[in-house]
Formats: C-alpha cells, structure tokens, sequence
C-alpha cells in the first residue's frame, strides 16, 4: 500500500465513521486527505471500491487476531474473555453510521462480509465444539441452533431500533457478548 492509498483510506474511514459511506463524496475524500482526485482514481475505481478495500482491510486484519485468540492454547473460559473484548475492539471500528449505511451500499461488500461472516461462524462453531470435549459448554448444546441465534443477533447489529435501549454503541455490544456467551447467568458465575 502506498503512502497516498494509505492516507485516503485513513481519511476516508474517519469520515465514514463519523457520517457513514453514502453521505461522504469522493470530492471531501479528497480535500480532507490533500489529494487530487486523480491520485484518488489512480489508486481506486470508485467511492465503492474505496469502502470495500477499506472494510477487507478491517475484516481481514480482525479475522487473524480472532483465530488467534480462538487457537490459543489458553483455557476456554480466559479465551471467552479475550474473545469478548476483542470482538468489543473489532466491533468499535464499525460505528452506527457505517453498519446502517452497509445493509445496501454496494452488493459485492455486503457479499464480502458475508464470507467473512461464515469464516467467522465456522471458526466459533470449532471453538463451542472443542469447549464441549473440555467440558466448558454443554454436551447437548445444539450447535445449529446456536450458530442460527448467533446469525440472528448478528443481523441486528444493522437495525435502527437499537438506540433506544443503549447509551452507547459499545453498551450494545458488551450486552450483545455478554448475552452470546453468559446466557442469562450473571457472568461471575460462569468463570
């Protein structure tokens, strides 16, 4: 990546995340970054291209860190709680804005994150199963079930509702984890 493309996709995602993607121009992309809009073009075919190497870019660099934490050698009980707060990390990076903005911008990032999504699943899908040879998560658990839940509450990461019942974008989150991975139980007494 080139100086130039790095400061455009630095400049391009603080407004993204201010105002989200459909709102901001190639134009204040540009003025804000101090480049020409053909440095713009040499390097980017369009504002959608732009978004979508900017979200490979955050996906690809998150999915890395999570298949770490997720094959660590850790207990699972401490790889929960590393896997929490750093969903929490992954997760700040996409503001209101930006996921409300995603649902329809552009048909080949919502396909990227969709593969991405599945890689994720299929990675937390071996996480519950080697939990359950530990003894960390039910025998029983349906895993189907859980994964269609999972999915379920991930799509509510794009509703507009959501406001109403947090102070803030990171509350929802943690209520979201806490939710996935403690049940109705009060954390403590699951660690």
């Amino acid at each position: 990546m080139t100086p130039k493309q790095k400061k455009l996709m630095d400049t391009a995602l603080a407004l993204f995340q201010k105002r989200g993607f459909k709102s901001v121009t190639v134009e204040e992309i540009c003025r804000t970054a101090d480049v020409s809009k053909m440095t713009f073009y040499k390097h980017f075919r369009n504002k959608e291209d732009l978004v979508l190497q900017i979200i490979k870019h955050l996906y690809e660099g998150a999915i890395d860190e999570g298949k770490t934490i997720l094959k660590s050698s850790k207990p699972h009980r401490e790889r929960i709680a590393d896997l929490l707060e750093w969903k929490i990390q992954m997760l700040d990076q996409f503001t209101p804005p930006m996921l409300l903005d995603m649902k329809d911008f552009d048909p080949a990032l919502m396909h990227f994150i969709q593969e991405k999504s599945s890689e994720s699943l299929s990675l937390f899908e071996d996480f519950i199963r080697d939990g359950q040879k530990d003894g960390v998560f039910r025998e029983n658990l349906n895993i189907g079930f859980l994964m269609h839940i999972f999915q379920i509450l991930s799509n509510s990461f794009f509703s507009e509702n959501l406001e109403q019942y947090f102070t803030s974008y990171e509350d929802y989150i943690r209520e979201y984890l806490d939710f996935l991975f403690y049940g109705l139980a009060d954390r403590e007494s699951k660690t």
